[in-house]
């Protein structure tokens, strides 16, 4: 999640942004639904595409929100964030297998998180007397879908049983 927290800063999201997705994805629950195919038996290469559904709640500080808000928000203190993102991707990978049923293969790829929703839970007065927490949860949104840019790589050793 520290490592994903460099992305918006790296292509340019203002101050704040980085805290957001460190603390978003710390705690996710991610499921994939992921297909492909190899080019050939012998030669090892797979192109797969996935759908990638992320599910978070964490703390953040009022100052978070604020920062999306654009202004203070009074009364607010730590409060809990929810969201869920939808993500497509892709990835190519090289298999090989050193001896009969034993594969390495090794992949590189990435998500882009297209669309999603945030909630900031806050007593429903709060959210009736100002539309600074509805703005908040849609900057954040935009946010993540307009940086959610997530590279992925992978290691794995495994069996095949046939």
């Amino acid at each position: 999640a520290d490592g994903l927290a460099q992305i918006p800063t790296a292509l340019g999201a203002p101050g704040g942004y980085g805290d957001l997705v460190a603390r978003f994805f710390g705690g996710a629950f991610t499921a994939r639904l992921e297909g492909g195919f190899r080019l050939s038996r012998d030669i090892g290469i797979e192109l797969l595409v996935h759908y990638t559904s992320l599910v978070s709640q964490t703390e953040i500080s009022a100052a978070t929100v604020e920062t999306f808000a654009g202004q203070a928000i009074p009364g607010l203190t730590e409060v809990r964030l929810s969201g869920l993102l939808h993500g497509v991707g892709g990835e190519l990978a090289w298999s090989l297998e050193p001896i009969d049923g034993l594969f390495i293969r090794l992949a590189l790829g990435f998500t882009y998180f297209a669309s999603g929703s945030m909630t900031i839970s806050v007593p429903q007065a709060m959210r009736d007397a100002t539309p600074l927490v509805h703005q908040a949860e849609s900057e954040m949104t935009t946010m993540i879908t307009r940086y959610g840019v997530v590279p992925t790589g992978g290691l794995s050793l495994g069996w095949h049983i046939e």
